[in-house]
């Protein structure tokens, strides 16, 4: 220790000899307060001890008293028995005792279930067979009332079948019969009618639409015709291409009308001795789909095209 700590340390006892003063009664006092002080301590920690000591030791003590109340002493000595045991044997003979009850209602159900399930597969079954029966009869009537039906279609067919052959050889008993040389008089008139316009432009002045001296006005075309068919259908067919001038006739480039197709299908009927109606259904590029008709009359005993019309369909 340093001699500046000893002159301290001198100098503060002196201090306190000099102005601090205990009596006997205080320096009791303080004693006392000390012992009691200590002796609280003391009880603290005994009683802290006990309390844990009773937590360490309290499950041990309550598992021996769990232990103590289930064993029973039995008549003999030193034998024991728990009585847990005890209830459980008790309770697997009572569970043996009962099982053959329960056996027996459990095969009692089970035969009250089996005979249920029979008793619904048959009524299940008498269902189906009914439902098939049933079905078995509409399908019968369903076929039956198809069968009237397409017998009902078959007779009116074959009644329209027969009433068409009826009226065709009706009509043909009532229309006059055309003989091979009225038929061939009338194709050789349509084929003249089909060459008219190589007849017509036959005239024509070499690259050019003028025509020769031949044709000066319309009328003389339509008399060039005139063996062929009659002045009205040549003047309906070449009116509109056909133009006077004051130097002679022209020719207008234009579209002509259908002629006769001999190679398709066409018909001749017999309007009288001296006229039948001919006609044609057929396809071309320029017309599309259409009709035509000719009238083919003996006039002053010449055969000419007397009507020529044609219509798109």
């Amino acid at each position: 220790m340093s001699e500046f700590d000893n002159h301290i340390k001198k100098e503060i006892q002196k201090y306190l000899n000099k102005n601090i003063h205990f009596t006997t009664n205080d320096e009791q006092e303080i004693l006392r307060k000390k012992k009691k002080k200590q002796y609280s301590l003391y009880v603290s920690s005994l009683v802290f001890a006990l309390i844990l000591v009773f937590l360490l030791i309290g499950p041990v003590l309550k598992d021996e008293v769990i232990d103590n109340k289930i064993y029973e002493f039995s008549p003999a000595p030193f034998s024991t028995k728990m009585q847990s045991s005890k209830k459980l044997i008790e309770r697997e003979d009572n569970m043996k005792e009962k099982e053959p009850k329960q056996n027996a209602v459990d095969k009692e159900v089970a035969e009250n279930k089996d005979e249920s399930d029979e008793k619904e597969n048959a009524i299940e079954t008498n269902d189906q067979k009914d439902q098939e029966n049933q079905s078995a009869d509409q399908n019968g009537n369903k076929e039956h009332q198809e069968d009237q039906e397409k017998q009902s279609t078959n007779q009116t067919d074959n009644k329209h079948q027969k009433d068409q052959e009826s009226e065709s050889t009706d009509k043909e008993q009532n229309e006059p019969s055309i003989s091979d040389k009225e038929k061939e008089v009338i194709l050789h008139k349509l084929r003249q009618f089909n060459s008219s316009i190589d007849v017509v432009i036959a005239e024509l002045e070499p690259e050019s639409y003028k025509f020769k001296n031949t044709f000066v006005v319309k009328e003389d075309v339509y008399t060039r015709l005139n063996n062929m068919m009659t002045r009205n259908v040549a003047e309906q067919i070449w009116s509109n291409r056909l133009e006077e001038k004051s130097d002679g006739l022209y020719l207008i480039p234009m579209d002509g009308e259908p002629d006769f197709r001999e190679g398709e299908e066409y018909s001749i009927t017999k309007l009288s001795s001296t006229k039948f109606k001919v006609t044609q259904t057929a396809v071309a590029d320029l017309y599309g789909h259409y009709k035509v008709l000719f009238i083919v009359s003996n006039i002053d005993n010449q055969w000419k095209i007397s009507d020529y019309k044609w219509s798109s369909l």
